[in-house]
């Protein structure tokens, strides 16, 4: 499965958690790719993950993993979680719209200053 989400808590360190795993609880904001249907928008699950992301309430994260939320056949630690590792599963933290635009418009300007720099012919 698949999905877009937001986190809800701060990242924390289990050993009992999926085999030893970082983890949060997120709220889906977009479903993906989920082959049996079992998440929704608005949905709260908790994602476990291999790597420290360092993430933070209101941090945008994309989730790939595996669903073991209602899973009779996963393992005991993974029961509960939607497990995204390891590889080819992954959690990727997503840069807010509000952080990406302004990014975005001092780059433009920076290009247009250096542009002007070197095309700029003195009068004489």
């Amino acid at each position: 499965m698949k999905f877009r989400g937001i986190a809800i808590s701060d990242e924390k360190w289990e050993t009992t958690v999926a085999y030893g795993s970082y983890y949060c609880e997120v709220t889906v904001l977009e479903v993906l790719y989920d082959p049996n249907s079992t998440l929704s928008s608005r949905d709260n699950v908790t994602i476990a993950y291999q790597e420290s992301l360092s993430l933070h309430v209101g941090d945008e994260i994309e989730c790939h993993g595996i669903n073991c939320i209602n899973c009779s056949t996963c393992p005991k630690q993974c029961y509960g979680y939607i497990v995204c590792k390891p590889t080819p599963y992954y959690v990727v933290p997503e840069f807010s719209s509000l952080i990406i635009l302004p990014l975005f418009m001092i780059a433009t300007l920076v290009a247009i200053i250096v542009y002007r720099k070197k095309t700029f012919v003195p009068l004489q």
